[in-house]
């Protein structure tokens, strides 16, 4: 039976709470054709003020915001069994937030059956109807293949003993039956693994995610969770070698008319002011609809050489290509040591 009414979660905390409005708005703005929309934000710490702008993108629709404190029980628990495997000292606070959507079957009331989880770094340009009711079969989740990752991934399940073959999901919009990860006691699961790796070097809770599934996903059109970078590598999917993941025709097709827009990675991000977004500055259009300011939204930031280096290369594409495909030989010898 289709639903005609919408549950979205984010995991934030106070620095992220602008680019969730921004998101949120977004969503808002391109999902008219459901009759409600419930909006569940996780969050460590947000202040009034932020929490009252993020009410104030919501005021003129047929929607509401839940804020769900995440709890310190839980907190000093995900800490006690993994602290020295999340990567916290390098990534610094919010790389424990993004744990957070490891543990919305018991955040999120018993009554909500299915919600599709966003990044705060993501915008929505289209109705999210057709995806929202799809039939998930067996499955718990529902995600697009992480097709930027694909060469850190291989390493990855070689390592751990899956089958490389397996299919490896994006953790940056999933749609999830919450009713399946309550009867499996998923939350457990996730605690069990917590502590055999380092997930900084897997990409933390995504890491874990797929570890723990193994491929036992539902995988969606690319449209659902399109990269920035492919709009900008679109003339190079062969190359960069994305259409041994998806059918080069489906990805230029999510590329010409994406419905999630993702902007996964520190060098683009459309509110750092030296990083450079789309052409047309789609993100700026939804900052002017939200009730965030400039101020609020678009910051300075001084990058590591590294970064530096792989914004100048974005502009020279052929070089960054030849230069991913070294650094990435380069990360999957040090992790095999």
């Amino acid at each position: 039976m289709e639903s005609n009414e919408l549950n979205v979660c984010y995991c934030c905390n106070n620095d992220y709470a602008p680019y969730v409005g921004i998101s949120l708005t977004s969503l808002l703005k391109n999902n008219l054709d459901f009759e409600y929309i419930y909006i569940y934000i996780i969050y460590d710490e947000i202040s009034d003020v932020f929490k009252d702008k993020l009410n104030d993108c919501v005021k003129n629709y047929s929607a509401e915001i839940i804020f769900i404190k995440f709890p310190s029980v839980l907190e000093e628990k995900l800490l006690s069994v993994g602290k020295d495997n999340i990567a916290m000292e390098k990534y610094g606070k919010l790389t424990l937030v993004s744990y957070y959507r490891l543990f919305l079957s018991s955040l999120i009331d018993e009554k909500v059956d299915r919600i599709i989880y966003l990044d705060a770094d993501t915008l929505v340009l289209d109705s999210l109807k057709n995806v929202w009711n799809i039939d998930l079969k067996d499955k718990s989740v529902a995600g697009v293949i992480d097709y930027f990752s694909f060469r850190p991934t291989k390493a990855f399940k070689l390592i751990k003993d899956l089958d490389e073959n397996i299919d490896y999901i994006n953790a940056g919009f999933m749609i999830l039956d919450l009713n399946k990860w309550r009867k499996n006691n998923l939350e457990k699961e996730f605690l069990n693994i917590l502590g055999l790796f380092d997930w900084g070097k897997y990409l933390l809770d995504q890491g874990m995610i797929n570890y723990l599934f193994k491929g036992n996903f539902i995988v969606l059109n690319p449209k659902y969770n399109l990269y920035e970078s492919l709009c900008v590598f679109k003339d190079y999917l062969s190359l960069l070698e994305f259409d041994t993941l998806y059918d080069k025709d489906i990805l230029l097709s999510a590329i010409k008319n994406p419905v999630v827009l993702h902007f996964p990675f520190d060098t683009d991000k459309p509110w750092v002011s030296k990083n450079s977004s789309l052409p047309n500055d789609i993100f700026k259009k939804y900052v002017d609809l939200s009730p965030f300011n400039n101020e609020e939204v678009y910051i300075s930031k001084n990058f590591s050489l590294l970064n530096n280096m792989i914004i100048w290369l974005r502009k020279v594409k052929i070089f960054f290509i030849l230069f991913n495909k070294i650094y990435w030989k380069f990360k999957i010898y040090k992790i095999n040591l």
